[in-house]
């Protein structure tokens, strides 16, 4: 975590999500293109890692429309449980997402033990 800015990490609630985020970036940089994930699979991830940002409400407004991205929460619990593979049956994900996804969880969880 010594290459995270000084300002990230004072002000960062979750370092957990930023070394996450960096290990993915990470991921984006391989060498060989068949081995970095696309940018659908990582903006895929990066939902399930950051919370999305809501602008303050304004009073005599209409209630917001649902964000199509509803089934985040869904990918935030597959994340939970990435552990148990078997468990992986999102229906927002494709089967290259899930593949994916599990590599990344196998990629993190090798660089933090």
């Amino acid at each position: 975590m010594e290459t995270v800015d000084p300002e990230v990490t004072a002000t960062s609630k979750d370092l957990g999500a930023v070394k996450k985020v960096f290990q993915l970036a990470l991921l984006c940089t391989k060498r060989q293109p068949a081995d970095r994930p696309n940018m659908h699979e990582v903006t895929r991830v990066l939902r399930s890692l950051v919370p999305l940002v809501t602008p303050p409400k304004q009073c005599a407004q209409a209630p917001p429309a649902p964000l199509p991205s509803a089934k985040v929460p869904c990918y935030i619990d597959e994340y939970a449980n990435i552990k148990t593979p078997h468990i992986l049956n999102c229906p927002s994900m494709s089967t290259s997402d899930a593949q994916l996804f599990l590599k990344f969880g196998e990629v993190i969880s090798q660089n933090s033990q």
